[in-house]
């Protein structure tokens, strides 16, 4: 996966097996950072984000990833950026979505801690996946990537009690 190749070649250590990859590294504090990648089926990888930094490492995504969707949901901490020159702030039940593409200014954690869980989604690949199987899905997938599109790329969902216990059972 590309993004994962991204974060290797800034500085994350790579190990893991084959349907997992765990990024890593040492940060200025001496504590650990780290991504653990899961592939869940072609186009759909859960992502658990474990930061101990002020500091994000971004990947630079490329034109082919640019429409991917990514589904993030902060369980503690609080993950801060700006876009089209708005403050957007991430905090502890939130969940945000928006297309891999969108440029975010300064991202930062900026109580020094974020952890979370991140559903990246590949449309094209998910699509060609789930179309004979689950053809309503495909339907669901382009309806999610037109509602990001039309909120500028990013979406924020305040905490919901529904929302939260879906991704806390992920956890």
């Amino acid at each position: 996966m590309k993004v994962i190749d991204e974060l290797h070649d800034k500085g994350f250590e790579r190990s893991g097996e084959q349907s997992m990859t765990i990024l890593s590294r040492v940060e200025k504090n001496g504590e650990t950072s780290s991504m653990v990648f899961h592939s869940i089926m072609p186009g759909i990888d859960l992502v658990y984000n474990h930061f101990h930094s002020r500091e994000v490492v971004e990947a630079d995504y490329h034109e082919d990833t640019k429409y991917m969707i990514e589904i993030n949901h902060c369980r503690r901490g609080r993950f801060g950026c700006k876009i089209d020159g708005g403050q957007v702030y991430l905090g502890e039940g939130e969940v945000e979505a928006n297309l891999v593409g969108v440029e975010r200014e300064n991202p930062e954690f900026p109580l020094g801690f974020y952890v979370g869980v991140e559903i990246l989604i590949d449309p094209q690949q998910v699509k060609k996946y789930l179309n004979n199987i689950f053809p309503e899905t495909v339907e669901q997938i382009d309806f999610l990537s037109e509602r990001i599109r039309k909120e500028n790329g990013v979406m924020l969902i305040r905490s919901l009690p529904q929302i939260n216990h879906i991704f806390n059972e992920m956890y």
